[in-house]
């Protein structure tokens, strides 16, 4: 009888430990489900909030009291002068998608808007990439004979918008340093770095920065 009584504890001992150990599986399950659908779903913290006006105002404040570095890098001492050796320039615009060629024969007295349309705009379109925190946006309307047919002094431009503001800031005649300033300016950078390394103290351009920015305006 005994015997009989032990095996029934035996068999009772088993299917209590198997329930137990299949419900704290089932509970692991659901909590690491858990987990993974928040780790997909949540917001991404690297996004970086737009700035306001009054931060960028205390940006301005506190980069006019900070002093530059001591020392600054002086760059390189020479280079080499690139060359133009293109003939034709097909320029496509990025909002109609329609082609506008220029020819050198056509602009002898404009070597300038040859040299805007093969170095600038390229620049210019990789360095606003690396903006963030304001609404800035490039402007080559001018560049295009169907947005602006027959404009004879095309320019690039930077339409720029913070942050809770209604007006949008439109200059026109700016180039790939233009962008340069306000990216340092936005990431706290206290020099101004051009392309032969050379620094200059950032605090220096305010009066641009301003400008571009268009809080110079009374």
């Amino acid at each position: 009888m005994w015997y009989f009584i032990v095996i029934i504890s035996f068999i009772i001992g088993i299917v209590f430990t198997s329930t137990c150990f299949n419900k704290n599986s089932e509970n692991g399950s659901e909590s690491t489900n858990h987990i993974l659908i928040n780790s997909v779903y949540s917001p991404n913290d690297t996004i970086k909030a737009m700035f306001s006006k009054k931060q960028i105002d205390e940006k301005l404040k506190r980069l006019a009291e900070t002093p530059p570095p001591e020392k600054l890098a002086t760059g390189a001492m020479c280079y080499k002068v690139a060359f133009e050796t293109h003939i034709n320039i097909e320029y496509v615009c990025p909002i109609c998608g329609e082609k506008t060629i220029y020819k050198k024969e056509k602009h002898p007295d404009q070597s300038w808007l040859i040299q805007n349309l093969e170095r600038n705009i390229n620049s210019c379109r990789n360095e606003i990439e690396n903006v963030k925190g304001i609404n800035i946006k490039l402007d080559e309307s001018q560049f295009c004979n169907k947005c602006s047919p027959n404009f004879e002094n095309p320019q690039l431009g930077l339409l720029i918008n913070i942050a809770g503001q209604s007006d949008t800031t439109k200059i026109y005649g700016i180039n790939k340093f233009d962008i340069q300033l306000i990216h340092e300016f936005l990431t706290d950078k206290l020099v101004h770095l051009d392309d032969y390394d050379f620094e200059t103290p950032l605090k220096d351009k305010i009066d641009r920065i301003k400008e571009l920015l268009g809080l110079n305006r009374n």
